[in-house]
């Protein structure tokens, strides 16, 4: 869903097939999302055993890029396949989540996948900041360690009105995401609450089992506005008319949602156990909290606050940032580039276009 936009790019000059266990899934659709647009690519759903033998005997000197190593059974018969078979290998992973026990389990599980595969893979391009600090502790060269994101579908600039962007004389805030505890969702509202003078409002988007408690608290105070249930398109214009997207989650291995705001020139308070805290290195586009420690999630919040809704300059500002780094054609040259230098036909080490120029400050990243 969230590597279309990069797919259909990277298919403008390259030929793309990509192999799906299943067409859309349904918690997807519950969630209010459209089907992705995969213009150009040439889809195959649902593959038996002899068409996934038969790409990787007829595509033998192509790049093929697995979503994950065994996390799901098809990819994983898919993947054993192609280690067999000796073809170029990449592999995109989200983050680990390493906390407690489950993830001493995870750490040794992944230890052993490296020793039994980590020779036959080319490139592992992982999520965020998350991904490069959980990877490089399981024992993957650091040479063959990516730094990646998703990309979402680029915002229609034409389709949004900034003329009244930060109109508002007090900055609004917008969650979008499933209403599960790990979104962190409940306790973020109640700290909000006793500064709610200070905010036009808080709305929240999502379904899930909070649902009742959210609409109990949003009865009760009036700045808290629960929407339920949006499209995408919905939600894209919603996120124009609002100040801060916030996605407090106790572990998000990304979060494409950030990147959805940015695209709308909206800013962002983000956790930093969600992989997308790596496009806010910069204040201008939001503010990363600690889940463990300072600065806390009251702290940004009020220092969102302060600083009041956003201009419609910053909207611009922040728009246009989002167009040059995070975009799907800028991770499809991205990727090109990749797979250049592993292959030996570019000297030069590329960055990630969303960290060119960046500063990574410790306070961000400690404690992932």
């Amino acid at each position: 869903m969230h590597q279309s936009a990069f797919l259909r790019n990277l298919a403008v000059h390259h030929p793309v097939t990509l192999l799906v266990s299943k067409e859309w899934a349904e918690n997807r659709k519950n969630l209010g999302w459209e089907k992705p647009n995969l213009d150009g690519v040439r889809v195959i759903i649902s593959p038996n055993d002899e068409v996934i033998q038969e790409v990787f005997t007829t595509k033998a000197n192509a790049i093929h890029s697995f979503g994950g190593i065994d996390a799901f059974p098809f990819v994983y018969k898919a993947f054993k396949l192609a280690v067999k078979k000796k073809v170029n290998i990449t592999v995109h992973l989200e983050p680990l989540n390493l906390d407690g026990v489950k993830g001493k389990i995870r750490i040794l599980k992944y230890w052993i996948i490296k020793l039994r595969y980590g020779r036959y893979i080319d490139a592992i391009l992982v999520k965020g900041f998350l991904g490069r600090a959980c990877y490089e502790k399981v024992g993957f060269s650091k040479e063959k360690i990516w730094d990646w994101a998703y990309f979402t579908e680029d915002h229609d600039k034409t389709g949004v009105d900034l003329s009244d962007s930060g109109a508002a004389k007090l900055p609004s805030f917008l969650f979008v995401g499933a209403l599960i505890d790990r979104k962190n969702i409940l306790p973020i509202l109640k700290d909000a609450i006793p500064l709610a003078s200070g905010i036009e409002k808080f709305s929240v988007i999502g379904t899930g089992p909070l649902e009742k408690e959210i609409q109990q608290i949003a009865d009760n105070h009036q700045k808290i506005h629960f929407l339920g249930k949006k499209s995408n398109r919905e939600v894209n214009a919603l996120m124009s008319a609002h100040d801060y997207l916030v996605l407090p989650s106790l572990f998000d291995g990304w979060g494409a949602v950030v990147n959805e705001a940015l695209m709308a020139g909206t800013r962002v308070i983000v956790s930093n156990k969600s992989g997308a805290a790596s496009l806010l290195l910069d204040e201008t586009r939001g503010y990363v909290f600690n889940i463990n420690g300072s600065p806390d999630f009251s702290q940004v919040f009020k220092k969102a606050i302060h600083a009041g809704p956003t201009s419609p300059e910053r909207r611009k500002t922040i728009q246009d940032w989002a167009h040059k780094r995070i975009s799907g054609h800028q991770g499809a040259e991205y990727f090109k580039r990749i797979v250049k230098y592993i292959y030996g036909k570019e000297a030069s080490r590329p960055i990630a276009p969303w960290l060119k120029g960046e500063v990574m400050p410790s306070d961000i990243i400690k404690n992932v």
